[in-house]
């Protein structure tokens, strides 16, 4: 079984590929693939806006993967948010929302 999106492979039990959220394919296409490339959509090391943000595009169903997510959590690197092209303007109305659904500075005691 392989991701149709990161071309992992997995072995049989396994249907879904949980950090593309999207479902496994018995075989990936040869030759010219017509898998459409993936766009960057976030570069950030803000855990707390990427949390949100996955979890936003997992709740919607969006197809995407994070590249260096687990770097940007140990050093100033950024996570790289990708989703395929037909997916970008809806990823980028639902990280507007991640951005401002959390407060960006600690509230005043």
């Amino acid at each position: 079984m392989f991701c149709p999106v990161c071309k992992s492979e997995y072995v049989e039990k396994y249907t879904r590929c949980e950090p593309c959220n999207v479902e496994l394919v018995a075989e990936l296409p040869t030759g010219e693939s017509d898998m459409k490339e993936m766009v960057p959509v976030l570069r950030t090391n803000n855990q707390p806006l990427l949390a949100i943000f996955e979890a936003a595009l997992n709740a919607n169903k969006i197809p995407h993967y994070i590249r260096g997510g687990e770097a940007a959590s140990l050093m100033p690197t950024n996570a790289v948010v990708v989703v395929p092209p037909e997916y970008l303007d809806t990823a980028r109305g639902i990280l507007f929302d991640a951005e401002n659904s959390y407060d960006k500075e600690e509230p005043e005691a």
